[in-house]
């Protein structure tokens, strides 16, 4: 094949095509992987129904990165459109050179490739650290109890250090403890069940929020879809 052959619009039209699909592909992955559709989204709080923004706003939050399907929906339909392309010149539907379309479909699956990390999205990692750091709370609490027989007046004090309780307190979402409702302050146990911890409101993306009873048990729910917990 000729080099000139390479930008001759008539015999390397499909590979133009395929170029061209670049351009969007890359800018929409970075939309994705930076964060900006989720700011986007946000900024529509209050503008419509509770249930389709929270609901939204969740599903961006967890696919707000570099691995997530959402964003690289440009890449697949790169791909896509070579394989078809290339199946189409194979049965002479049209006449294209197979060569120059194999070079754009390779550069795409290595940028998929090597862009995979073990890494996931802020919000995905938030909601691991938050159920890590209420079982820890809780761990924390048996002991607690055991020496006074109530949970403490305050979510930490002098007697329940914070070291004792998180080891995820530089999570970014929970390692303010106003990021918490405590309404387990002071309260004893009993034979009926109470909830001690709760994430508090918009802690996270759809406004899920984690729970912990007194039972040991660590449950999530979401406000705006039952009733039960704290507004």
């Amino acid at each position: 094949m000729k080099i000139n052959g390479w930008f001759d619009w008539k015999k390397s039209w499909s590979l133009f095509t395929v170029l061209l699909l670049y351009v969007p592909a890359f800018f929409w992955w970075s939309l994705w992987s930076g964060g900006t559709v989720l700011q986007w989204w946000r900024g529509l709080e209050g503008k419509i129904s509770t249930s389709t923004f929270f609901e939204w706003e969740e599903f961006i939050a967890l696919h707000s990165h570099s691995n997530e399907w959402p964003g690289r929906v440009g890449f697949y339909l790169i791909i896509v459109v070579s394989v078809v392309f290339i199946l189409l010149n194979v049965v002479k539907i049209i006449k294209t050179e197979t060569r120059m379309l194999l070079v754009p479909l390779l550069f795409t699956l290595f940028v998929l490739f090597f862009s995979i990390c073990l890494c996931q999205s802020k919000e995905k990692q938030n909601r691991k650290s938050c159920q890590r750091n209420l079982s820890d709370f809780q761990k924390a609490y048996v002991r607690y109890q055991k020496k006074y027989g109530y949970y403490p007046d305050e979510l930490l004090s002098d007697n329940f250090p914070a070291d004792e309780a998180l080891r995820y307190e530089l999570n970014e979402n929970c390692k303010r403890f106003g990021n918490y409702l405590y309404p387990g302050a002071g309260q004893k146990k009993s034979n009926e069940r109470f909830i001690v911890i709760e994430d508090a409101p918009r802690t996270h993306a759809g406004d899920l929020r984690h729970r912990l009873w007194s039972d040991g048990t660590i449950d999530s729910y979401y406000p705006w879809k039952t009733e039960g917990g704290l507004e």
